[in-house]
């Protein structure tokens, strides 16, 4: 074989490790993650020269048609540069899916693969996010260093963007037939992990889709005896001691509902995370109101802005500022309209029917748990979220189209 052949097969051969470290650099900075897309780049050159013809798997079209319509929006958008800035970061949507369409199959065992990379990486952050809680702790006697962004200030990563990561790996490991005893005590620490990281809704989702899980699929009942067993002790833990998450999960209960959709100054009010979500939700009806936004958005990544404006009208603290919807359905409705929000529920559409078809209706999980993620955060505002996102969705679609043509076989 000549040298493009050889670097394909070795790259056919190893592509759970590849995507599964590729995954890997969202816990570091975005240097790292952009000079490994740079390579794969690179590879796909390779293929290219070699086979003469791109690959497209049409189930990311979706994605693709999203992020286009993102793209289009230079055409309407307020501020030309913001714009320009969000097709660099949601850039990956695109790139991605064509990056991995290159590959002839992602085959169960593959995919499994992946993921317990991505964990077993995961698991040695938070070791040396541990490491770093206990020193911090050392010098001043704060838990608080062991939990939510202040555990993985290292990289300077934000808590809810690892716990989606962390829910991924569970819920995927969670619901594979077979299994090590490595594989459970990997569970188990990425299980605590999420606890420790703190985030209401992802908690909550993720051991709600456990239980679901436990009812469709009887291979599950073991997993979930051994995994409930650690989990619920430790539950019973946080439960009854004090500790940050506990603060977080009771803050919840005092939702002044009525002055958060009625009150006209806040600068001295303490949102909980459900407030201020309550809240933008009021500051969307009042733009539409007010007619600054319409049919097709202010442009992408283009609307945080007007967010400020509204911010310092209602005279909110002034650390709010820098927040933006914390909704991806309300953040692609803002910045590209009605049209971009279709596009977007479209994508999880598609998603979930192909899942089905496939006969990987468990898969259907994952994609409801990041659907639930969209509702507290706007991940596809990030490069973190949008690398995450994008290749998630892209290997679990690889691999339902690999089901579905062995079922037509």
């Amino acid at each position: 074989m000549y040298k493009g052949e050889e670097i394909i097969a070795f790259t056919d051969k190893h592509k759970p490790i590849i995507f599964g470290l590729f995954l890997s650099t969202i816990i570091f900075k975005h240097a790292l993650g952009g000079i490994f897309l740079a390579v794969l780049c690179g590879l796909f050159f390779v293929r290219y020269i070699h086979n003469k013809r791109i690959h497209f798997n049409n189930f990311f079209s979706p994605m693709v048609i999203y992020f286009l319509w993102g793209a289009l929006s230079l055409c309407w958008t307020t501020d030309f540069s913001n714009t320009l800035k969000g097709i660099s970061i949601t850039s990956p949507l695109i790139i991605i899916p064509f990056l991995i369409s290159q590959y002839p199959d992602f085959r169960a065992d593959e995919l499994k693969k992946t993921i317990k990379i991505f964990s077993l990486c995961l698991l040695a952050y938070l070791f040396l996010c541990s490491l770093n809680a206990g020193l911090l702790f050392l010098k001043d006697r704060h838990f608080s260093h062991f939990f939510y962004h202040d555990l993985v200030s290292v990289f300077d990563n934000n808590a809810i963007y690892i716990s989606l990561a962390v829910a991924t790996c569970i819920l995927f490991s969670f619901n594979e037939p077979t299994k090590k005893k490595e594989d459970y005590l990997i569970m188990m620490l990425l299980g605590i992990f999420l606890l420790m990281l703190a985030s209401k809704n992802l908690i909550a989702t993720t051991f709600l889709l456990m239980v679901v899980s436990l009812f469709k699929n009887k291979t599950t009942l073991k997993t979930g005896a051994i995994i409930a067993s650690v989990l619920i002790g430790v539950v019973l833990l946080i439960m009854f001691s004090e500790n940050p998450i506990k603060a977080r999960f009771l803050r919840e209960l005092n939702l002044n509902f009525d002055y958060v959709l009625s009150g006209q100054d806040f600068y001295d009010y303490k949102f909980s995370g459900l407030e201020v979500r309550i809240f933008q939700w009021r500051l969307l009806g009042e733009m539409m109101a007010n007619h600054q936004l319409g049919i097709l958005g202010l442009g992408l990544h283009n609307v945080d802005y007007l967010l400020d404006q509204y911010f310092s009208y209602y005279n909110l603290y002034k650390g709010y500022f820098q927040i933006n919807f914390h909704n991806q359905f309300l953040q692609t409705f803002g910045e590209i309209g009605f049209i971009g929000l279709v596009l977007l529920l479209s994508i999880f559409i598609v998603a979930i029917y192909n899942a089905v078809k496939s006969g990987n209706q468990y898969k259907i999980l994952l994609v409801i748990l990041f659907l639930a993620s969209f509702f507290t955060e706007s991940f596809l505002s990030r490069q973190k979220g949008v690398f995450l996102f994008a290749t998630i969705y892209s290997l679990l679609l690889m691999h339902q189209k690999f089901c579905k043509e062995k079922a037509d076989l």
